[in-house]
């Protein structure tokens, strides 16, 4: 795939006269470069070239909710307008395809040693409150929910394709569906329902001279508040550990507090969205396997190598169990964490 002319882009948002040609800059869902003009530097970002995808609205949602974040103070770029708009702040350039521009900002990527707990509960308080979702309970997008029909039809294709993960999947597949229903249960008891980010990640996060700024917006929508809440808070609390740290724990839910987040229910099944976000990454590798969707830059390593099968298996009563902790049980309470049992992630 081509790069896009930096004097195409530059014309197209009005950025000045280049001074070189764009660099690439990262592949990961999207194709990003780095663009240097005399009025200065921007990542320009390219969302997809050729027809409008089928979820074209819901990226212009997420980009009115990008929007309507800066006004409740989350730390997080302003985008570039176009000189002419094709949707929310992209352009069409006539050639190659639909981008998106930002400032470039001076960063590091986020070390083991950043603590962040603060600023996270803060960022996720703010997230929440932007746009509230209530009388109605959203379809649960990120969280790998599909009809039993949808993955035995994958296990056939898999199958009549001679792919190594095919066995593993017709060993795993009651076990897949189990944990599908309690996902599913677990998304439709946990409001209140909100708009959010959806990625709240370490690698979506840039730490610059001002601090942390939350990046990656356009996979934006609808959620749980309090899912997303603990999944989140787990993730940074388990960088480079076995085990999440409490402390850290601790200090990023009573930042949520702070801010005005709800506190979270003290449940087993809170890291739910954990696991369902597991379920979605399997569904999206077997679709790219099997041909049914374009690769990208995603590593198509055979499946039944990568363990996330495996990590789908029911290891007790109350459900699956979707992190090293119990579900956080206990996070509601001074944020000590439940004790631990081993599950592979």
């Amino acid at each position: 795939m081509s790069i896009p002319p930096a004097e195409h882009v530059a014309e197209a948002f009005d950025l000045g006269r280049p001074t070189g040609p764009m660099r690439a800059h990262r592949y990961g869902s999207s194709e990003t470069w780095r663009l240097e003009t005399d009025s200065g530097a921007f990542l320009v970002k390219r969302l997809w070239t050729g027809e409008d995808p089928s979820w074209r609205p819901a990226l212009e949602a997420a980009m009115v909710f990008e929007g309507a974040c800066a006004a409740t103070g989350v730390s997080m770029p302003t985008p570039v307008w176009p000189v002419d708009v094709a949707f929310g702040c992209a352009a069409r350039l006539p050639e190659d395809g639909v981008v998106r521009v930002y400032p470039w900002l001076e960063h590091r990527t986020v070390e083991v040693s950043d603590d962040l707990a603060e600023w996270l509960g803060t960022t996720l308080a703010r997230l929440h409150r932007t746009a509230p979702i209530s009388g109605s309970t959203p379809e649960p997008e990120w969280y790998g929910i599909f009809p039993a029909a949808r993955w035995e039809a994958w296990l056939q294709d898999g199958v009549v394709q001679g792919r190594p993960w095919a066995a593993v999947l017709k060993e795993r597949l009651p076990d897949v569906l189990r944990a599908s229903r309690w996902v599913a249960e677990a998304f439709e008891s946990t409001g209140p329902y909100v708009r959010t980010h959806r990625d709240v990640l370490p690698a979506n996060v840039l730490v610059t001279a001002h601090g942390p700024v939350l990046v990656d917006f356009d996979t934006a929508g609808p959620d749980s508040a309090p899912l997303e809440t603990a999944t989140a808070t787990l993730v940074f609390a388990l960088r480079g550990a076995a085990e999440p740290d409490r402390d850290r724990v601790g200090r990023t839910l009573a930042a949520y507090e702070g801010e005005g987040g709800q506190p979270l229910p003290p449940r087993e099944d809170l890291l739910a969205r954990r696991l369902g976000m597991k379920l979605g990454t399997l569904s999206e590798r077997l679709d790219k396997t099997l041909g049914h969707a374009p690769a990208g830059s995603w590593d198509l390593e055979p499946l039944s190598n990568s363990r996330r099968f495996r990590s789908c298996s029911t290891t007790s009563d109350a459900g699956p169990a979707s992190s090293p902790a119990d579900a956080l049980a206990a996070m509601s309470q001074g944020g000590r964490l439940s004790r631990h049992r081993g599950c592979s992630h």
